[in-house]
Parts: structure tokens; C-alpha cells; sequence
């Protein structure tokens, strides 16, 4: 069996009206809301194609995982403050969820940082999501 790849330079097909506009001019035109480089079927069609191959199940899984974490952390925050003060003990099995649901980001983020080197902290969201990680980090271990 033989494997076939195919590549496809979908450049010169972006535009859908042959009215002599260039991909350049499409890219600098400022004028408009967003780029009518977005508005081309081509590119739509390229776009959600990517989503579905590639990002959907990437994000959903992401945003589970996210979710799952912050609801354990709800969780336990309740039963550790609300209910610990009038002497039931908290379940010892809570920062072990948490530490499931804290790994998947973690790694993601890591990864990125790897990637992409110091510029990763030239967004404030990765800040963000970097004292996120590591305040759950720590939270778990104490």
C-alpha cells in the first residue's frame, strides 16, 4: 500500500471575483472591518476544515480539563471551609482530582513555553494561565 500526500498552494484561488485585486492588496486593505482575504470560500472552507481535522477535539478536551479542575477546586473549597469548620474532615481524594485536572493545562502550557521560547510571556493571557497553573501547583501541595 502506498501512501499519497498532497499539498495544495491555495493562493492564487483566494479571491473569488477575477476584478484584478492582488493577495497583497487583499492582505493591506485597512479599509474594511476585517480582511476580504476571510471573506474567499477557499479560505472559509481551509479554515473549518483545520478546525475539524486538527483544534476541535484539541480544545474540547482543553476546556474539559479546565472545568473538571475548577469544579473539584469548588469542591473542595467547600467542603475544606464550609463544612471542615463544623467538624466533618474534608476527602483526602480531592487533591488527587485536582492534579488530574491541572496536568493537561500545564503540559499544553509548557509545551508552548518550549516552543516558543520568552516570547510566549509577550501575551498577558499566557501570564495569566502561568500563574494559574502554578497557583493550583501549589495549592495542591499544600
Amino acid at each position: 500500500m502506498y501512501k499519497i500526500k498532497y499539498c495544495l498552494n491555495l493562493l492564487p484561488n483566494i479571491k473569488d471575483a477575477d476584478d484584478g485585486t492582488t493577495f497583497i492588496g487583499m492582505c493591506q486593505n485597512k479599509g474594511e472591518g476585517e480582511l476580504s482575504l476571510f471573506k474567499a470560500k477557499t479560505t472559509l472552507d481551509l479554515i473549518q476544515f483545520k478546525w475539524n481535522a486538527y483544534a476541535y477535539k484539541l480544545h474540547y478536551f482543553g476546556a474539559f480539563m479546565h472545568l473538571t479542575y475548577i469544579m473539584t477546586l469548588t469542591v473542595y473549597i467547600y467542603n475544606t471551609f464550609l463544612i471542615g469548620t463544623y467538624g466533618e474532615v474534608p476527602s483526602a481524594a480531592m487533591p488527587v482530582v485536582m492534579c488530574f485536572g491541572i496536568t493537561y493545562p500545564f503540559i499544553y502550557d509548557t509545551t508552548q513555553l518550549v516552543l516558543s521560547g520568552l516570547a510566549y510571556f509577550e501575551d498577558p493571557w499566557n501570564w495569566s494561565d502561568f500563574a494559574f497553573q502554578w497557583a493550583g501547583v501549589v495549592n495542591i501541595i499544600f
